[in-house]
């Protein structure tokens, strides 16, 4: 972790630390996006299908960019295309301060949604390309710390303020990105990619101050290596299916995604107050989430202090068993509940396997998506794979979201806590198996390494003329 650097003025990374802490801040934002719909669903006087229209409208402006991402996200900066995602997030929060029409709602979920999916795709690949590769796992798991803090946020402020003033709320660390962004180093992936290694060369150096200028010159050689003539446009997306590396990377992150949605992420996440109030749960709701979510802040600090020492196989199966055994036991207790036996001595169970839940699925599950995604692709198709990802997750999402008040109407709860468990096992072992580690390797590294699974040569001979 970046903790073990010694804090000397000559050689501390603040500029890495800066950018990555302050490109995160947006994703707060997001995290108000995320958790929003908890609150929503008791505050606003939607029936059923409107609320589910209502999470599904953030769903399909998530969508809807994913797709149009790759034909622009790799033309401009990683820094603009942050600055590119405050737009719609700002619009679409004016809009849910003043609107509580279902339209309005709708409109304004939709603008978050797209929002995030640039937010998101743009954080991603930005944290990944300024880290230092023996801390790109710690620095990468800031996003899934901010959406964590940004959830907890919305729903401590939905206590007391109004979902008027929590997306009036929600507009503050939006306010501050923009304001610190000025300061934030640019990608040395994109300067390079475009030419301008002078520019590459210098960001490094504030980056990397530990680095003596030998292991500068070798890190500008690595990106090189990574950008070198790629073309990173629509043109290229064929190529994601043409070559057996590709192949196995785009199945990998897939079966995460799968992973991610039918480990019941969304149905917990968008529902936790009415699980809560179903199990009869004696604590209001609403502060009952709030230490939920808790949990989950813990486990995606816990999940970024052990990225980069015990690698992301361990951490990812031990994050799918955890949360098929929590769900087993949630289960259980709604299927006893639902019999009619009397669990009233045990109606602080519900409160913590959801936290439980929160910490298990954020240790792997939910976080390393984020991190594999920028690690696993060559740079021509990294931008395409990721909206493909993306696009994938939001199909999933959408499928749960549907589907869900039928599922409830004809199953209990405890049989849909069953088949996620059944769903995250199976498509969390599977990924085990087939996820290469990545600690410690730099992105050329992780694709040599990919390459030779498969017996296959990754060409990268660059040198560095000497000044």
């Amino acid at each position: 972790m970046i903790s073990k650097l010694k804090f000397v003025p000559s050689t501390f990374p603040f500029w890495q630390l800066y950018s990555a802490v302050t490109a995160s801040l947006v994703i707060l934002s997001v995290g108000f996006a995320v958790g929003w719909t908890s609150p929503a669903s008791n505050q606003l006087s939607l029936n059923d299908s409107q609320f589910s229209w209502v999470i599904s409208s953030y769903l399909i402006g998530s969508i809807m960019i994913n797709v149009i991402n790759p034909l622009y996200i790799y033309r401009i900066s990683r820094k603009k295309a942050l600055l590119l995602g405050t737009v719609p997030m700002t619009v679409g929060w004016l809009v849910l301060s003043i609107e509580d029409s279902f339209g309005g709602l709708c409109i304004g979920r939709v603008l978050t949604g797209v929002s995030t999916g640039i937010l998101i795709t743009s954080s991603i690949f930005y944290l990944a390309e300024l880290a230092d590769k023996r801390y790109r796992g710690a620095i990468s798991a800031f996003l899934c710390a901010m959406l964590a803090l940004g959830e907890i946020l919305v729903h401590s402020c939905s206590l007391f303020a109004t979902m008027n003033d929590l997306s009036t709320i929600a507009l503050i660390p939006v306010g501050l990105f923009i304001l610190g962004s000025f300061k934030i180093i640019e990608s040395p992936y994109f300067d390079t990619q475009n030419g301008h290694e002078e520019k590459a060369l210098v960001s490094l150096r504030k980056l990397r101050p530990y680095y003596n200028e030998e292991e500068i010159d070798q890190e500008l050689v690595d990106i090189r290596n990574y950008v070198d003539g790629a073309d990173c446009s629509y043109k290229k997306f064929p190529t994601l299916f043409s070559t057996r590396v590709n192949r196995r990377s785009i199945l990998i992150v897939v079966l995460m995604k799968f992973a991610n949605k039918f480990s019941g992420s969304l149905v917990v996440s968008n529902c936790t107050e009415r699980i809560l109030n179903l199990a009869e749960v004696p604590l209001d709701p609403a502060l009952a989430v709030i230490i939920t979510d808790c949990f989950y802040l813990v486990s995606v600090m816990l999940a970024s202090s052990l990225l980069d020492r015990v690698g992301r196989r361990p951490l990812y199966i031990v994050s799918g068993i955890l949360t098929s055994l929590v769900l087993v036991i949630l289960a259980t207790f709604f299927v006893l509940f639902d019999a009619g036996y009397d669990v009233t001595s045990f109606t602080w169970l519900p409160i913590l396997c959801v936290g439980c839940y929160y910490m298990a699925v954020f240790l792997g599950i939910l976080t390393l998506p984020y991190i594999v995604v920028a690690e696993l692709f060559p740079t021509e198709v990294k931008f395409v794979a990721a909206s493909l990802a993306d696009i994938c997750g939001g199909a999933f999402d959408l499928i749960m979201v549907m589907t869900m008040s039928q599922l409830l109407r004809s199953m209990s709860l405890g049989v849909i806590f069953y088949i996620f468990a059944v769903c995250t096992l199976v498509s969390s072992t599977a990924v085990f198996f087939i996820l290469p580690e990545t600690k410690g390797k730099s992105l050329t590294e992780v694709q040599e390494m990919l390459h030779r699974i498969h017996g296959q040569s990754y060409e990268a001979s660059f040198t560095i003329d000497k000044k």
